[in-house]
């Protein structure tokens, strides 16, 4: 509830998100937004979101003759604005699953024409995606990154590898619309993901993780060994003792995240994190808009107890609980009608 109200406040709202903090970034601030608004109303089982409906339509008029945020750039290709383009099909699909009808604005179609004249217009230049230690040579870009330099037909970050975000966002388009012109891209850049080896490179350890979610998305039977590989050595060098997250690999003298100044575990598109506490955790899972059941925990042993509550329309459910001498969870749960 803290991070729904959280993003609930004037900065966050139609009127201010496209007063872009990040101009270099097109479309990645308002789309973030909308993904956690989405995902919040999801876990938190909300019939409504007024904010999300209200930045939607907003979204409707912030796009181009294309249909994606930012300016019009022919015979070059820019990660940074796939990038931020990527959140918005993010938010979209998320949008489009959590309300397949009665929607404010037409998800699927939006989706569509976005990733349509964006991302396959590259179709074929994908595979000259600069990847070498030596083409991306300059880290320049500051905290919030920066378009550094044109190499090969590409607008390239000091957010190294960031056109992979924009891979997340294509292949939940992918996989919300079945629209198969999408795939052959798709293709493209996941063989390109196959020859990234981000650490040598010095990568964006934020567009590495969002690589992972893409291709467990698009073919976690395929992909599942090469997550974990990627996921082991980004535990081992991109994470920090306290379970931060460097910015970049191999850049120990830098920062860790610095989304809003404050950490990596802040974002709130990332709310799924967030989600899993109540439902695994805790063991409260939503069975219809307002309704929960509560289940048996699913915690790792480490873990020796837990507390919270889930408020819906009729009643507040806590759910309290310990490990005894045994390691075997204890619970206590109370289900108060709410007045």
């Amino acid at each position: 509830m803290r991070n729904y109200r959280h993003l609930h406040e004037e900065r966050f709202s139609p009127e201010k998100a496209y007063e872009d903090p990040t101009p270099n970034w097109p479309g990645d601030f308002p789309g973030c937004i909308m993904l956690a608004l989405a995902l919040e109303k999801e876990a938190l089982g909300l019939p409504e979101c007024d904010n999300l409906d209200r930045m939607l339509v907003a979204l409707s008029g912030n796009l181009n003759k294309r249909g994606y945020v930012d300016e019009v750039r022919d015979g070059v290709f820019s990660e940074q604005q796939m990038s931020g383009n990527g959140w918005v099909l993010r938010a979209l699909a998320e949008y489009d699953r959590s309300c397949p009808s009665n929607q404010v604005v037409d998800a699927k179609a939006m989706m569509t024409r976005l990733a349509e004249n964006l991302f396959l217009p590259a179709l074929g230049r994908y595979k000259d995606y600069p990847i070498t230690p030596e083409a991306r040579t300059s880290c320049d870009g500051g905290a919030a990154g920066s378009v550094v330099g044109e190499v090969d037909g590409w607008l390239v970050s000091s957010d190294i590898g960031c056109l992979f975000i924009g891979l997340d966002g294509l292949v939940a388009a992918y996989k919300c619309t079945g629209y198969e012109k999408l795939r052959p891209a798709i293709e493209e850049i996941v063989a390109r993901l196959m020859e990234f080896d981000f650490v040598r490179v010095k990568a964006q350890t934020h567009a590495t993780l969002s690589a992972m979610r893409a291709l467990l998305r698009y073919d976690a039977k395929k992909y599942l060994s090469k997550v974990e590989d990627m996921f082991r050595i980004y535990r081992e060098q991109g994470m920090t003792d306290g379970w931060e997250n460097y910015n970049w690999f191999g850049r120990f003298d830098t920062w860790t995240e610095p989304y809003g100044d404050m950490n990596s575990h802040n974002h709130a598109m990332m709310a799924g994190v967030e989600k899993l506490m109540y439902t695994r955790i805790l063991g409260i899972r939503q069975t219809a808009p307002g309704e929960v059941e509560v289940v048996e925990p699913i915690a790792p042993t480490s873990l020796e107890w837990a507390r919270g509550f889930v408020t819906t329309p009729q009643e507040r459910i806590d759910v309290e609980w310990q490990r005894d001498s045994f390691g075997k969870i204890v619970r206590n749960v109370n289900r108060r009608k709410c007045r």
